[in-house]
């Protein structure tokens, strides 16, 4: 270190900051703190009304939507038809369920038949290897007494089954009565419904369906109150959406007056709470609603023309020091500014003056290590996105853990899909309706995709590309392949049946697969590129989706050998990818066996 660069450095600092402003703050102290005023700038008694009512309608659209994925899912035919099948056996009820969950997509759901009997759950109510005198239990939230789960009388296959017959809110259920309301099991709080399964006016089961009290269910009340918000349950603060740092003040709400003012980090704050209910109507909780109260520090005028003034000096003052001390610094600044905002541009390549052996010269090399980094992260991150999750790929970012990027040959199985007649179809369609239709699609099969761990390699226009077997390796690609052209019929059907209610126009699935080998890599140039495959197969998958018709899965032979032994199939008109060559034996997917 140049100790006396360094030293006259802070020796101009000295003299251009310290001094002049221990003398401005020493001359207006004794001003400034005898005129301070203390003013509320909003209205937190309005506010805070407001907010308690947008909280109470979050919480009823919140059942509402609860209540209609339930009435939806209770109205379809097949489900009440396998609840009425005296043929069905345990396990075709639990795939039931698990359909049903899946669905769904809520964290906690109960289904019941007529007795009570537990069919299916995703809380682990069911664990066949538990004895009856150590069943789990499920409580209402404010309930001290926890409703143990008891066997029900069935036969001998079932007595490790438990019935919630009596259970808050499926007792009601039971008499075509619907509640809603807290639940807790463990330490989980949910937001939920329960209610009957009826066919032909009979009640023939029950159902529970709840969300999650989580943190994003905390930031969505939050959002739409606009303003912080705790859950208070059992004698404790469950969860709130202020900082961990505050959770001492958040928990000290609950020995407070209520409607009265509290400071949680430096901040003031008036409360209240929103009672809310268990399964059984009783107050299992309480939400706490923070509306805060906004301050400000006036002077009167006497004193404010006296600051003024004085700042007015100590101003022009500062102006005059710093604009000295500024020349000396601006030159090899200005130059490394205007350096970064090329790169900023995105021109990688823009010059830093590196070379510099002074203070400067280091900053530029810094600055010149981040940009390669992030170049180097950018590309990788671009590649990860097409094959895995943001969370995901920011873990591997996290840990360094880079696959290959450069060109290499890869056996990959490759699925092409194309939605048939779409021109046809949509020929009259308004362009941002037909972006829409397009996208819902596109959506769910890259969605499946990922699902199966797969690569969306591109989509073009009504058709996607996917990949198993780059970048990352698969043993069994082929059957991930299969699995997923399935699931998209299945799911797709689905989204024809929906808007077929609407009234809309549906679409249906070519779907084409093949196994070969590819060239996998970074494709493009400096300014662009992008992660993908090339050869061969590709040309082959394309006919085969091609001549794929609706609904229909056609797989190559290459394929077809990998996977025979685990799907139904039939052989149909073998085709020729190229003239000269041996046509290609196709084979038509029905089903996994």
């Amino acid at each position: 270190m140049n100790l006396p660069k360094w030293a006259w450095i802070t020796t101009k600092l000295l003299f251009i900051l310290i001094l002049p402003t221990f003398l401005y703050v020493w001359m207006s102290q004794t001003i400034f703190t005898s005129h301070l005023k203390t003013v509320v700038t909003n209205d937190p008694e309005a506010g805070l009304t407001r907010s308690i009512s947008a909280l109470k309608l979050a919480l009823d659209e919140e059942y509402q939507i609860l209540l209609s994925q339930a009435g939806h899912t209770t109205d379809k035919d097949w489900i009440q038809k396998n609840m009425t099948n005296p043929k069905m056996t345990q396990a075709q009820y639990h795939q039931m369920g698990s359909d049903i969950s899946g669905y769904l997509q809520r964290p906690l759901f109960i289904l019941a038949d007529k007795n009570g009997v537990v069919l299916f759950d995703t809380i682990d109510l069911i664990k066949l290897e538990t004895s009856p005198s150590s069943t789990p239990a499920i409580t209402s939230a404010n309930s001290t007494v926890s409703h143990a789960v008891t066997p029900s009388p069935n036969t001998a296959s079932q007595a490790a089954l438990y019935s919630v017959k009596n259970w808050p809110g499926f007792s009601e259920a039971f008499e075509k009565n619907t509640e809603m309301g807290l639940t807790s099991y463990g330490n989980q709080y949910y937001l939920s419904i329960c209610t009957h399964i009826i066919s032909k006016n009979k009640i023939i089961g029950a159902m529970a369906l709840g969300m999650k009290l989580n943190a994003d269910v905390m930031e969505r009340i939050k959002f739409i109150t606009q303003n912080d918000v705790a859950f208070y349950a059992n004698s404790q603060i469950q969860i709130s959406t202020f900082p961990d740092n505050a959770s001492y003040d958040v928990n000290k709400t609950a020995f407070v007056p209520r409607h009265s003012a509290i400071m949680i980090n430096h901040q003031k704050f008036l409360w209240d709470d929103v009672p809310i209910n268990d399964l059984d109507q009783a107050v299992a909780g309480h939400f706490f609603i923070f509306q805060p109260i906004q301050e400000s520090i006036t002077l009167n005028g006497s004193a404010l023309k006296s600051m003024t003034q004085l700042g007015i000096i100590f101003v022009l003052a500062m102006l005059v020091l710093g604009l000295c001390y500024a020349l000396g610094l601006s030159s090899p600044l200005r130059r490394l500014i205007k350096q970064t905002k090329l790169i900023e541009e995105g021109q990688w390549k823009a010059p830093l003056p590196i070379n510099r052996s002074d203070d400067w010269g280091k900053l530029a090399r810094s600055i010149h290590d981040i940009v390669l980094s992030l170049k180097d992260k950018e590309r990788i991150t671009l590649i990860l996105g097409k094959v895995v999750s943001p969370l995901t790929t920011q873990k591997i970012l996290a840990e360094n853990n880079y696959f290959a990027i450069k060109g290499e040959q890869r056996e990959c199985t490759l699925i092409q899909t194309q939605i048939k007649d779409f021109n046809t179809l949509t020929q009259n369609m308004k362009p941002e309706v037909l972006v829409e239709v397009l996208n819902d699609y596109l959506s769910l099969i890259n969605r499946i995709v990922f699902k199966h761990e797969g690569m969306v390699d591109k989509f073009i226009g009504d058709t996607a590309i996917a990949v198993w077997g780059a970048p990352f390796s698969h043993n069994d690609k082929e059957i991930r392949a299969v699995r997923a052209a399935l699931e998209m019929q299945s799911v797709v059907k689905e989204l024809n049946t929906s808007r077929s209610k609407k009234g809309l126009v549906s679409f249906n699935l070519g779907i084409g697969i093949h196994t070969g080998s590819v060239v996998s890599g970074n494709l493009g140039s400096d300014q662009y590129y992008d992660y993908s495959v090339i050869g061969e197969p590709l040309r082959t998958v394309g006919k085969l989706c091609a001549i794929a018709a609706s609904n229909q899965i056609l797989v190559s032979e290459e394929t077809y050998q990998k996977i025979k032994k685990v799907v139904r199939a039939s052989s149909v008109n073998p085709i020729v990818t190229q003239e000269g060559q041996k046509p290609l034996k196709t084979y038509e997917i029905e089903k996994l066996l």
